[in-house]
């Protein structure tokens, strides 16, 4: 009784952590960060456990230190992650029809959060800044009950991996694929770029299309709707672009950074630019003081700079630069032999890949479920076509087994067969 209380069903902890990743401010506040963050990437090992999961909560009594709460925050953001990542995709409690059910949960959480951020957008965030102070909103953009804008980046990638897992069971099952999907996508996508204007949410787009968009049953519906989709984002990221290309000067530093006002890659930059200093593990309690000095030699803008925002920033100043790009190329190896008959989940997963270790934040789970969904999808998929016969092949069995393999009843005539002597006249049944 008590364990069926801790662990229900796992499509029941897959929606309770859905609907904390959706909608932090809403459940979660007023938790300041990083509680919120925490307890969203707790309740994802509670869905996907594993042993490595589990040890790396006893990371967190140092993470309420002064001294080494901030180089234990970044560890167990990394090992997290990766821990939930594999287990999902290892899971063996997940079925097709549970994705079915949980793709229609993660809609509704979808569709709420992009009436919130229309209503945000239109109205502004003088009325919502009260409310919840620590919202990055601007006027034409939207958040949801997320932080920023940007965050919706990786809501989009939960909904469009379950969407995409719905769409690949029914070709599994070689059930007929309702246009209907097909455009829920397109609209979601389209809502989304245009309600927040986020760079970020571009590229979770692109990562996506390769396993949505290019599929040959729906060849002319692809050739006009991506067409339209590329118009509508060139309108509302324009002159965001083209404003940050011209702030940039040539430079691709400042393209990815100030231009574009963001600080989140900055400490990438940092660690690539200073291999040797972060190759191998530092002084724990002096992490934010090493990035501090080194972006500072990067730039006199970035003096002020002294966190973390990617996993690959997180692991360069816990485990090193080195670990971190063992375990980089480790599950790269491990995800390209995941997708072996399937180009497009291959192509999404590795965009997805790199996403998640430098474009979404440290601390935000979606992208890594994202990567451990696609292997798992794949393979209940590729177990569900293979259990299902084909129509065709049904057909020719049963017609090559009436006369030549059928044995004949006691009693029972063969039926007619024309006569060698005359083809037109059909022979005796005793012959």
């Amino acid at each position: 009784m008590l364990s069926t209380l801790l662990f229900p069903a796992i499509k029941t902890r897959f929606a309770v952590a859905l609907l904390f990743t959706f909608f932090p401010y809403g459940l979660l506040y007023p938790l300041d960060y990083p509680v919120g963050e925490l307890l969203t990437l707790c309740c994802w090992i509670w869905v996907f456990p594993s042993p490595i999961g589990w040890m790396s909560l006893g990371l967190m009594p140092l993470i309420a230190t002064t001294a080494y709460g901030y180089f234990a925050f970044n560890l167990f953001c990394l090992v997290a992650n990766l821990s939930f990542a594999f287990s999902a995709s290892q899971c063996e409690k997940l079925r097709i029809g549970d994705l079915d059910g949980l793709y229609e949960f993660a809609k509704g959480c979808m569709i709420a959060t992009l009436v919130i951020a229309a209503m945000q957008a239109i109205t502004g965030p003088y009325i919502w800044a009260p409310m919840f102070p620590h919202m990055l909103l601007d006027f034409g953009r939207g958040a949801g009950l997320k932080a920023e804008p940007s965050q919706l980046a990786s809501l989009l990638a939960l909904y469009l991996v379950l969407l995409a897992g719905r769409m690949e069971g029914l070709r599994a099952t070689r059930a007929p694929l309702r246009k209907s999907l097909f455009k829920e996508g397109i609209w979601t996508i389209v809502a989304t770029v245009a309600v927040t204007r986020s760079i970020s949410v571009l590229i979770i787009v692109i990562c996506f299309v390769a396993v949505l968009f290019i599929q040959k049953r729906h060849a002319f519906l692809t050739m006009v709707a991506l067409p339209a989709a590329v118009v509508v984002t060139v309108s509302v990221l324009g002159d965001r672009i083209r404003e940050a290309m011209v702030t940039a000067g040539g430079s691709m530093i400042d393209l990815i950074t100030i231009s574009v006002g963001s600080w989140r890659n900055i400490p990438d930059i940092v660690i690539l630019s200073n291999s040797q200093a972060f190759l191998f593990p530092g002084n724990p309690a002096e992490i934010r003081i090493k990035i501090k000095t080194f972006a500072a030699l990067l730039s006199p803008a970035f003096v002020w700079l002294e966190n973390t925002y990617s996993i690959f920033a997180a692991g360069g100043v816990t485990v090193g630069l080195l670990v971190t790009a063992v375990v980089f190329i480790a599950g790269l190896v491990a995800g390209r032999r995941s997708f072996s008959t399937s180009p497009s989940m291959r192509t999404t997963w590795f965009m997805m890949y790199l996403a998640s270790w430098f474009i979404l934040s440290k601390y935000d789970p979606s992208g890594w479920v994202v990567l451990g969904l696609l292997p798992l999808m794949h393979k209940l998929n590729e177990n569900n076509r293979n259990e299902t016969p084909r129509p065709d092949r049904e057909v020719a069995n049963l017609g090559d087994g009436d006369m030549k393999s059928s044995p004949k009843p006691p009693g029972a005539a063969w039926p007619l067969q024309a006569s060698p002597s005359n083809p037109r006249m059909p022979a005796r049944a005793s012959e």
